[in-house]
């Protein structure tokens, strides 16, 4: 599949050499139906137009013209980056009244944890406590390691694994999370052990494949604290801390915004294998975007499903409310911006019940919404036009647009909100941008706060530690949607709900 990836993975100027190719082949062959058609005794400029009409057509729908010589050349738009308080010492330094880290780095200590490791990777989890002791500082992590901290495994059995679990939970009552390091042996517990630690049992784990830490090794010694330290960052997030302190405008933290993201997938039950769809759906709890409240629902797919989904939702977002009431002083969000993924324009109509209900809910709690569907395939590609140094021959003519590319007009439909942003910058293969549609709400936000909004929420995603195609609260809900579709199968322990645990 790597190679596959390669070889069909084609840079800006390669992808506008493919695009002119299929112009001329489409133009060559309306031009060979022509005369075609003309030595039949059909009228050429009636068969002309006929094509020219199938081809505007073709360009309204997917972006595409005949006349590869006439280029538009669209004005447009860029966002600055967040600002962010992670790294500065001064900052970090600074504990609240209950000595907690204004960016919610968790403390972990020796007692906390346990790490069951197959036996076979006895010398990788010496490797695996170095490294975490070598990168914790400089993310500013207290972790504090005891020999009893680690249990070596000699079965290969799910049933062994678990009950070792359940015995070191219940005798260590402040145990906070659960490690797996897993040989190539042991990579059949992966799902089963998620499926224990999300659904089952309700604790927080982390497994670790020892084939990604000797892929690692065999790199640089930086690759290897990079692999690390994101792991480490993913078990402070896990535990309920955060890694990233946004810097909002205070127009932003005055409107009291509360984001949803809703995503939805498919998985079959092996037993009758029958469909079911599973929809997850996470949320904001305070106004930093920094803490979360998640829920999935797992439905048969069948007539009923549309309802079942639509009522889980609106109760969701009732107790995303009442989880944001409790996180700040007793004060309702005053707006809400939820974030769709998987619903294109024609099947707008399915969802008309599902946004009427969630008016119902916001104009209960005298709550303004903004319901915007969002598109990661899209069929459009923007490029920047480089200009050429002559003495430089290998110099692109296009290249990729710079993260944070905007565009509001020139190609969008004026009838309705809608938006192209590229958060990332991409230097391996053809950008594509996201696209977004304000498709229903009544929020009051200046059009810019929201894009810019949209934006800065892509970078503050757990589990990245740069922008990602779509904000965090979407990507989250993406993620927990595929734990469930691929491993668990199952929606998640209560006791989960305000955990990052699936990330």
């Amino acid at each position: 599949m790597q190679e596959i990836v390669e070889k069909t993975r084609l840079n800006p100027d390669e992808k506008i050499n493919q695009i002119e190719k299929c112009i001329d082949l489409f133009v060559e062959t309306a031009e060979k139906k022509s005369v075609n058609n003309d030595e039949k005794g059909e009228n050429l400029n009636t068969i002309y137009d006929d094509v020219n009409n199938t081809s505007k057509k073709k360009m309204d729908f997917y972006g595409i013209e005949i006349n590869k010589l006439d280029k538009k050349f669209i004005k447009p738009y860029y966002i600055c980056q967040p600002s962010f308080s992670n790294n500065q010492k001064n900052y970090l330094e600074v504990r609240d009244v209950n000595g907690v880290l204004p960016v919610g780095r968790e403390e972990v200590m020796g007692s906390d944890w346990i790490c069951l490791y197959a036996i076979q990777a006895e010398q990788i989890s010496f490797e695996l406590l170095n490294g975490f002791i070598r990168c914790c500082k400089g993310y500013h992590l207290k972790f504090k390691n005891n020999d009893s901290n680690w249990i070596p495994m000699q079965s290969q059995n799910i049933k062994d694994w678990t009950y070792i679990v359940e015995k070191e939970l219940n005798r260590r009552k402040n145990c906070k999370f659960v490690i797996f390091l897993l040989n190539n042996k042991t990579d059949k517990l992966y799902a089963p052990l998620k499926k224990h630690s999300l659904c089952t049992k309700g604790y927080i784990s982390q497994v670790i494949k020892y084939e990604s830490i000797m892929r690692a090794i065999k790199q640089r010694r930086g690759r290897l604290d990079s692999y690390f330290s994101k792991i480490l960052l993913q078990i402070n997030n896990k535990l309920g801390g955060f890694n990233y302190f946004l810097e909002t405008d205070k127009i932003i933290d005055e409107h009291n915004i509360l984001l949803i993201g809703i995503d939805s997938s498919h998985t079959w039950r092996r037993r009758n294998n029958k469909k079911q769809i599973g929809v997850a759906m996470v949320a904001t709890k305070d106004k930093n975007f920094s803490k979360f409240y998640s829920k999935e629902d797992i439905f048969n797919y069948n007539k009923h499903y549309y309802s079942q989904s639509r009522m889980s939702m609106a109760a969701f977002i009732e107790e995303a409310f009442e989880q944001y009431k409790k996180e700040n002083k007793g004060v309702y969000p005053k707006n809400i911006i939820i974030y769709r993924q998987g619903i294109a324009h024609n099947h707008l109509n399915k969802i008309e019940l599902e946004v009427l209900k969630i008016q119902e809910i916001c104009k209960k709690f005298n709550i303004h919404y903004h319901y915007v569907l969002v598109n990661t395939r899209t069929t459009i590609k923007f490029f920047e036009y480089n200009v050429i140094n002559r003495r430089n021959e290998n110099t692109q003519k296009y290249k990729n647009p710079k993260q944070g590319l905007v565009i509001l007009d020139q190609i969008t439909n004026l009838n309705r909100f809608e938006f192209f942003i590229q958060p990332q910058l991409v230097n391996i293969g053809s950008a594509t941008p996201t696209y977004f549609h304000v498709a229903y709400g009544d929020l009051v936000l200046p059009k810019e706060l929201l894009i810019k909004l949209t934006y800065w929420t892509t970078y503050i995603y757990p589990n990245w530690q740069n922008a990602v195609r779509i904000p965090h609260v979407l990507k989250m809900a993406e993620k927990l949607s595929s734990v469930t579709a691929k491993f668990t199968q199952s929606a998640l322990n209560e006791d989960l709900s305000d955990k990052q645990s699936f990330l």
